[in-house]
Parts: structure tokens; sequence; C-alpha cells
């Protein structure tokens, strides 16, 4: 029992003793030495020839990247765990924002680390002994492996090399998230500078890929994210490359095609655009989202009756899905197939019984057709013809209010259907309405 106490006292002081350190800090102006010696050493016409030079010199800033513990970082960190690696910082700050969030702030000698509800969401080195470490780092690996001739010192190269993707993999990572949440509070070219960067770091993984010490190995995940990178950086040619590497080693992505046929009609190239959806459609033809890229892209094309074939496999694949009925109404109407049109948007309906843009269409459907007969009444030289065409169309007309009233109980506001409701109503003879839509649309 005594030596449990014990245990226990020693426990408690360890923790105690803990909660009263506060980091030690980093001796920055020690590694601006370690780099001015670095630098002297390349200059050295001996030492600049030893590829051992420059293994040391890429490791030097290898370690410079790692200076303010950045590796043991990660989003959604608890703020508990992150203080067992950073003891107590030197200060701390609390942010109130008008939205409620709360921000604290614990700030270190060479970084400051943000939390919110005790989770880590992002972090700001503020000293640097270095900029870009990690491309100096690969340069100085690159040129010991060109001075490494007999290939004596490869596994070393390798070991270091794998080492820095993984520090690349993790600062594109960072990045690519800042870029999201940039994105999110609405800062567009700070959030592509960060997609940028975060592009760059995916983008040297593969070119460490492609050294002898790395034996040139293929990564189509990394390929793929390059070209993800590099789309939110508003780089679409560059995506493309990435995306067409990853596609031919046949990566398994179905977004892959969507994200490089996106990147081609980017750059004005719809018709190739087209291309890789089919392409991706045949490869993976039960996924919803491609064929619905390509009915966009017909769409777009201005090729109604291609929409139309992909609409039926998109149907079949999801039959419950309303938005597809719409798209087939408005397409047929587009052909003049006004019965198909009909039908399609009455299935659109049934599915959705208030889906504003089916109601509205059907009822603006049925107007026009009712005008096309009135005009051709108005036309007709027989006055008891004319009289009968007339009333024939008066009914077609009729046909049109329940819809069109649906829609504007849907929209009370939507001036486009008072303005094709109020024609309606007078033609119709249905004045008091006419009337009250009159002075709502004088009052807007």
């Amino acid at each position: 029992m005594k030596r449990f106490v014990l245990l226990t006292i020693a426990v408690m002081a360890g923790l105690a003793l803990q909660a009263q350190m506060t980091a030690p800090t980093v001796n920055y102006g020690a590694y601006e030495k370690k780099v001015q010696k670095s630098d002297a050493e390349i200059q050295d016409p001996k030492k600049s020839e030893n590829p051992k030079t420059w293994i040391n010199r890429g490791s030097l800033f290898q370690e410079i990247y790692e200076l303010n513990n950045i590796k043991f970082l990660q989003k959604g960190a608890d703020e508990k765990q992150i203080q067992l690696i950073f003891f107590n910082p030197q200060k701390k700050e609390t942010l109130q924002f008008p939205n409620g969030v709360v921000q604290e702030k614990l700030i270190y000698d060479g970084i400051t680390l943000i939390f919110e509800n005790g989770k880590l969401v992002d972090w700001d080195e503020t000293k640097t002994v270095a900029d870009k470490p990690l491309d100096k780092a690969f340069d100085a690996f690159a040129k010991a492996q060109e001075l490494d001739k007999e290939n004596k010192l490869s596994k070393t190269l390798k070991k270091y090399l794998e080492e820095l993707k993984n520090q690349y993999l993790r600062d594109g990572s960072y990045m690519y998230d800042k870029g999201v949440r940039a994105d999110e509070a609405g800062e567009t070219e700070k959030a592509k500078e960060y997609y940028q960067n975060s592009y760059h770091d995916f983008a040297m993984m593969l070119k460490i890929n492609e050294t002898p010490a790395m034996g040139n190995v293929k990564d189509t995940a990394i390929m793929y994210y390059a070209g993800v990178a590099a789309r939110k950086a508003g780089r679409p040619d560059n995506a493309i490359v990435y995306f067409e590497q990853a596609k031919a080693l046949n990566y398994n992505e179905p977004l892959l095609y969507e994200l490089l046929a996106n990147s081609y009609a980017e750059t004005g190239q719809e018709d190739k655009a087209i291309e890789v959806l089919k392409e991706g459609f045949q490869r993976f033809r039960d996924n919803n989202r491609i064929v619905i890229a390509l009915i966009n892209s017909y769409l777009k094309k201005g090729d109604s009756q291609a929409a139309l074939d992909y609409l039926a496999i998109a149907k079949q694949q999801d039959p419950s899905n309303k938005t597809f009925y719409f798209a087939e109404g408005t397409l047929y109407d587009k052909l003049g197939k006004i019965e198909e049109a009909k039908a399609a948007y009455q299935k659109a309906l049934e599915i959705d019984p208030s889906y504003y843009d089916a109601i509205f269409n059907f009822g603006v459907l049925y107007y026009t057709q009712a005008k096309k007969m009135l005009d051709d009444a108005s036309f007709e030289k027989d006055p008891t013809e004319a009289a009968k065409k007339e009333e024939v169309a008066l009914k077609e007309l009729e046909k049109c209010v329940p819809y069109l009233e649906k829609a504007l109980e849907l929209q009370p506001n939507d001036r486009s259907i008072l303005e094709t409701l109020q024609p309606v109503y007078y033609k119709l003879k249905i004045m008091d309405k006419y009337e009250k839509v009159r002075e709502q649309l004088k009052n807007m």
C-alpha cells in the first residue's frame, strides 16, 4: 500500500511540474549559423564536389522545416494533448467573433496555435530560419544524387527523400485545408494562394518519385491530388496534365473524369470534355454524377437528343429524381414534342407535387400552346371558323391557370408569374383577379 501511495505522489508531482513548465525556446540563431556554414561549404571547390556535403545540407533544411514541432500538429487535435508536447504557452489570447465563434490562441516562441472549442483549427509560424526549406532540401538532395556517380549513397538518399515526401504531403494537406477555410470565409484570392502552395507540394512529391534513388515510382493518388489542387488554384491547364497522368494509370476514382472534363471545358475544349466523360461512363456505368455531367455538357452544347439519351440512363439509375424528369420536359418542349413534355412534367410532380420549376413550366407550356391557337384564330378569315378556333384556344388557356396560380402560391412575389397571369385573366375575363394582379405589379 505504501508503494502505491508513493507512486501516486510521484505521478502527481510530475504532473504539477509539467503544469509549471513553459515550452523551451528554439535557438534560431544557432540554425542560422548552420545555414551560413552550409552556404560556405557549397561554395568551397572541394567540399562542393562531395555528395555528403549536399546530403547534410538537405538534412539541415528538413530539420529547419520541423523546428516549430509542426510534425506533431493535426487539425482537430485536442488542446490538452497538444500541450503535452508544447507545454504551457508564453501567452494566451481569447478572441470573440460576431458570429459567436470563440478562438483561443496559444502563443509560443516561434508558433501560434489556434483553437476553437478546444480543438486545433490552425497554426501560424511566426519565426523561421529559411524560406521554402523543403524546396531547398530537395535541391540539395538532387545535387547529391548528381554527384553520386557510382550510386554509393542511393540507400541514404532514398531514406531522406522518403521523409521529404512525407513532409511535402503534410504541408500540401495543410495548405489545401487552409484554402478550404479561406474559401468558406469568402477570401477567394487568399484561398487560391493556399491551393497554389498545396499544388506545388503535391507536384514536388511526384518530382521526388522521378529521381533515380526512388526508382521513378508512380503514385496515382498524388497525381490526382495535384490535379485537384491545381484546379482550385485556378490552373486548369496544369490540372489536365496530372489528371491525364492518373487516368492513363487507371486511377480508380470516378470524380477524376468529371474534374478532368471540367478542366477541359474551362480551357474551351468542350468536345474533349465530352470525350472524357464518355470514357468515364464506360468505366463507371453506374456513376450518376458522370451521367449528369454528360447531360449538362450536351445541354450546353445544344444537343438535345444526346442529352435525352443520357437522361434515360439517369432515370434508370435514380428513378425518384424529379430534376431528371423536369430536364426531360424542358428538352421535349424545346424539340416541339409537347405531349412528351407534359408527361415528363407530370412525372416530376408525382414525385414532388410542390416542385415549383415543373409547376411553372407546365403552366407556361399550356399558355404557349393557347397563345399559338389564339394567333391562328385571329388569322382565320371565316368568322364562324374563327369563333370556333378561339373557343378551343380559350379552353386550352384555362388549363394554364391552376399551374400558374399554384406557382404564385409557392413564390408570391415572382414578377414573371404575375406578368404571365395578368393577360391570361384579362383574356378569360376573370376581372377581379386581373385587377388584383395589376395592383400587385404596380406596387412592386
